[in-house]
């Protein structure tokens, strides 16, 4: 009887301290969930992580963490995540969206609990060919609750018997309490191109109820305190079937608690073993955690679902970290690769002409992301001539008069190269008031129709004779016409030959003799 009498007020003892211990970690805790998997859950990490996916995911996660103390009690974290890129076919992903519901318990019966909702939202900006930096905000709204009726206390042990109908003598002002949270987060990766998800390298930081809500069930006013969540993981290994990639998460709570995660994950990638399951991979993470744990993960990893599974694992009793597991399920839709459309190459082009020389050239550079990838020198063409041209009409009138004006892309916006070749025209035909010209306007195939393309060589035409009126031609002088992309002077399968086709030439047709 004495032995049952000492296990018994060992077990009220036990009790008693198992009360306070888990009303200071919900109050310290309270929606600052952390997963082992950090890498799965984008939304209790970086809100800043959401916008690096492809394909719109979702998540079920389950955790469960053993409080200790000989009593069989456990934290119980399930929790549903959504997220869902935003892309587009000429800037790739551009931004993402997220929403998550949790509910982190005491035991099956909910004694202690904590219900969330949150909702995020990231917009992604690409820094370098392969490289993005995000920028993410993440609200919520939790309702945090103690079940009196499920508490047992020490109290309640009475000459070595439970009685549940005696008082618990525990004192709560409120029993339940809700408020909002605020997160934000900046996350900086890089991929194996612009179109994959596939990350190489990432660093990240977040700040997780930056407005540390008050959660006290007292009179006392407790508030969460901040914390600061700090990611990086670069690839030091990479071949046709494993990746490994080195990794560290350092959650830094203000008042001195922390939690840091370093170790290292490792895929291999596998052909398919049946019509059931596709080409993926395999993981394996492997981390030590500074106050006292090991943590162990595999994962499966299938073009449309993944599953993973992890344990930590207490190191010894003294550890302030508990032994805990968790189960992920996830669910994928779409591609995982996104096609961009590529962007068009930058074409510059201006006028030269060299110092006492006779000849005008028409210089074309073409830069690709940022680097030139061409130089070429478009030739002059001979002039047109319907009738003889004036007998004081000089060499160099000539040449200047067989150059072409050419044009961007689809429009008919006189450029600088095209205004200093017009700028000459006019003073030649102000010197020989007898020249009559015929303006041609050309396109080349970039007009979804042919009469789109012949609309806009007509336009251009008429944007050159706008221009020579303007400068003081009389408009009877000039006539235009245009014909579309049906008199091509170079191949449109080339962005170079393309430049040249967007052209107004110029037709001497008529010379009259001065009176």
């Amino acid at each position: 009887m004495k032995l049952k009498m000492n296990h018994h007020k060992a077990r009220k003892v036990l009790l008693g301290v198992l009360i306070i211990v888990l009303i200071t970690s919900v109050r310290l805790s309270a929606q600052s969930v952390s997963y082992s998997q950090f890498h799965l859950s984008p939304m209790q990490t970086n809100p800043g992580m959401i916008a690096s996916y492809n394909q719109p995911q979702a998540i079920m996660s389950y955790r469960r963490m053993n409080v200790g103390g000989g009593v069989g009690a456990a934290f119980e974290t399930p929790m549903f995540s959504i997220t869902h890129p935003l892309i587009t076919k000429t800037r790739g992903r551009i931004a993402g969206f997220g929403f998550s519901a949790v509910n982190d318990r005491l035991g099956a019966d909910g004694a202690l609990q904590i219900t969330g909702l949150s909702a995020g939202a990231a917009y992604n900006h690409q820094i370098g060919r392969a490289q993005y930096i995000s920028l993410g905000v993440q609200g919520g709204y939790f309702w945090q609750s103690i079940n009196i009726d499920r508490l047992t206390t020490g109290s309640q042990w009475i000459n070595g018997e439970f009685l549940n109908t005696a008082a618990s003598n525990e004192v709560f002002d409120i029993t339940a309490i809700s408020y909002p949270t605020m997160n934000a987060g900046l996350y900086w990766y890089f991929t194996d191109s612009d179109s994959t998800s596939n990350t190489r390298a990432f660093l990240g930081i977040s700040g997780q109820n930056l407005n540390q809500p008050n959660v006290s069930l007292s009179a006392k006013e407790e508030r969460i305190p901040i914390s600061l969540v700090f990611t990086g993981g670069f690839t030091a290994y990479q071949s046709e079937k494993l990746k490994i990639m080195p990794n560290i998460r350092w959650i830094q709570q203000d008042g001195g608690n922390r939690q840091v995660n370093i170790g290292s994950m490792f895929w291999y990638n596998y052909a398919p073993f049946s019509g059931f399951i596709k080409p993926g991979n395999v993981g394996v993470g492997l981390w030590y955690e500074l106050n006292g744990a090991a943590i162990v993960s595999v994962e499966m990893n299938q073009p449309k679902y993944s599953v993973a599974f992890s344990y930590d694992l207490s190191m010894d009793r003294q550890a302030k970290r508990l032994s805990a597991f968790e189960l992920k399920v996830g669910f994928r839709i779409g591609k995982k690769e996104v096609k961009r459309k590529p962007k068009p190459d930058e074409i510059k082009q201006d006028t030269i002409r060299p110092k006492d020389d006779k000849f005008i050239y028409t210089v074309v550079v073409t830069k690709r992301n940022r680097r030139i990838i061409g130089r070429d020198t478009i030739a002059t063409d001979p002039i047109k001539v319907d009738n003889v041209p004036p007998k004081n009409l000089t060499t160099r009138d000539l040449e200047i008069l067989k150059s072409t004006a050419y044009f961007y892309y689809t429009n008919d916006d006189i450029n600088k190269a095209t205004e200093s070749l017009l700028n000459d025209i006019v003073v030649i035909l102000k010197k020989h008031p007898d020249i009559y010209l015929e303006l041609e306007g050309h396109t080349c195939n970039i007009g979804e129709t042919e009469d789109a393309n012949q609309n806009l060589s007509e336009r251009r035409a008429s944007a050159v004779k706008k221009y020579l009126v303007n400068k003081g031609i009389d408009e009877n002088r000039l006539k235009t016409v245009g014909y579309g992309s049906k008199r091509p002077v170079a191949s449109n399968k080339t962005e170079f030959g393309k430049i040249r086709n967007r052209r107004v030439k110029f037709k001497l047709v008529k010379t009259e003799k001065k009176k």
